[in-house]
């Protein structure tokens, strides 16, 4: 095969690390906002059951913050303690359940899954980045800024509520 400039090879060789560095950022800057959340909710979980400083610390260090509990179980025990205790919460952010689902379900399709570099070249002119899927079925999730940048916006946007929220409640004892 020549090497000049027009090659499939060479196309191949110069657009691969730009598009496989997109993706780790992408990934990596989801990923890492997601676990940020999580935390959150961890601290969340832990103000509501225990008031003392130290406690809370334990809880968080042996139990929440570890792989025991998955995200989605956090999320289930965050919402009953909403629903029991911050009504108002879930009235101003109805969707909030929903889309902390979304977010966690989001992040293991990019935690879990791989690069699609069938068709690479392509998906670098158009600053596309895919993901393939593997279940009964091939999916496949596009990743363009706009919808990197949505993901970003909507995960930043619980992770203030929440934080803002649990900074300010004082669950009953």
């Amino acid at each position: 095969m020549s090497k000049n400039k027009g090659t499939p090879l060479r196309a191949y060789l110069e657009v691969l690390p730009k598009y496989t560095k997109r993706d780790y950022e992408r990934r990596g800057e989801i990923i890492a906002r997601t676990v940020n959340l999580e935390r959150i909710i961890d601290t969340f979980i832990a103000s509501y059951f225990c008031h003392e400083d130290k406690k809370r610390d334990e809880l968080l260090l042996l139990i929440l913050s570890t792989e025991r509990i998955t995200y989605e179980n956090k999320r289930h025990v965050l919402k009953w303690i909403c629903e029991t205790y911050a009504k108002d919460l879930i009235k101003q952010y109805p969707t909030l359940f929903k889309d902390l689902q979304k977010i966690g379900e989001f992040r293991n399709v990019l935690a879990h899954n791989h690069l699609d570099t069938d068709g690479f070249v392509q998906y670098e002119r158009t600053q596309t980045t895919v993901i393939n899927k593997y279940k009964s079925k091939k999916e496949v999730f596009e990743i363009t800024e706009p919808i990197f940048k949505g993901w970003i916006e909507l995960i930043t946007k619980y992770h203030h509520i929440l934080q803002n929220w649990e900074g300010t409640l004082y669950f009953p004892v």
